[in-house]
């Protein structure tokens, strides 16, 4: 069945390669965090958003998962992430720009690439998912193998992992942003649902023109929260968390990554989306 559906998503957006034989080429892809253009650096501050709102970030991270190649003739070729028992599996990945330093919260370690094979020499573009597929994100975090055990990256089985975790600080309140599905139906936040939620909030990423080995995938923040007022109001939640509501803090970024809130996911498959760019590295 899953076959079915990827072949029927790969008619109905680009040419798929063949990637069952045993020519597959391996890629580093590096990814790069940004605020405004300018690499982020825990401690460094930040002017953003509407209301001009100087911020330190102290967490900036991310999974990427349904990765794949695409070809100069605009094929797809699946990209078999190599699983290192650390941030990758077979599957998704965790990028984590944050070192604990600074007033950092995470974790010391960082990972700013991923690697993974795909059946093509002619890499011209790149697609994936920032966020997790149904069945990765509704496991338990302890029990889970690298790196979905990442502490600070799940709510609950019920609503699943933060695909995205970015906090800010501006010394009288945090902004947050952590996108994740809603609409997860259960018997309680400790039950994991048994079919898709409501609201997947996946935003599938084209990057119709990207070359890794000379290029890198960047997410600017400053981009996703540009239309946003960041200056934490007092009435919650803190930021963007997903929950249905967070509408009123959702609305902007959501439309900054090619996503409708109240859908649940992309418009267009997320062609309208600006936070995600291909950059020099």
């Amino acid at each position: 069945m899953r076959k079915l559906l990827f072949a029927a998503a790969c008619l109905a957006l680009l040419g798929c390669g063949d990637d069952d034989g045993d020519d597959q080429t391996e890629y580093t892809v590096s990814f790069q965090a940004l605020v405004d253009g300018t690499d982020f650096a825990c401690g460094d501050s930040y002017t953003l958003g509407t209301a001009d709102t100087e911020v330190t970030i102290t967490d900036f991270r991310f999974f990427v998962s349904s990765v794949s190649v695409i070809d100069s003739q605009g094929n797809l070729f699946p990209m078999m992430l190599t699983d290192d028992d650390v941030w990758q599996t077979d599957e998704v990945a965790l990028l984590d720009f944050e070192n604990a330093a600074n007033g950092c919260d995470g974790t010391v370690d960082t990972n700013t690439s991923i690697v993974g094979t795909a059946g093509t020499e002619d890499a011209a573009g790149i697609v994936f998912d920032l966020g997790l597929p149904f069945e990765a994100n509704h496991g338990l975090a302890a029990d889970a193998e690298p790196p979905l055990n990442t502490t600070g990256l799940q709510w609950n089985w019920q609503g699943g992992y933060k695909y995205i975790r970015v906090d800010t600080d501006n010394g009288d309140g945090e902004w947050s942003l952590h996108i994740g599905a809603n609409g997860c139906e259960s018997a309680d936040m400790m039950s994991p649902p048994d079919s898709e939620c409501a609201n997947p909030n996946r935003a599938r990423i084209t990057l119709a023109a990207f070359d890794p080995s000379t290029q890198a995938v960047a997410l600017d923040f400053g981009t996703a929260v540009a239309t946003s007022d960041i200056s934490t109001p007092a009435e919650p939640p803190p930021g963007c968390l997903s929950f249905a509501n967070a509408e009123t803090k959702c609305t902007a970024v959501f439309e900054q990554l090619g996503m409708s809130f109240s859908g649940g996911g992309c418009e267009n498959d997320c062609a309208a989306q600006t936070v995600f760019t291909a950059a020099a590295r």
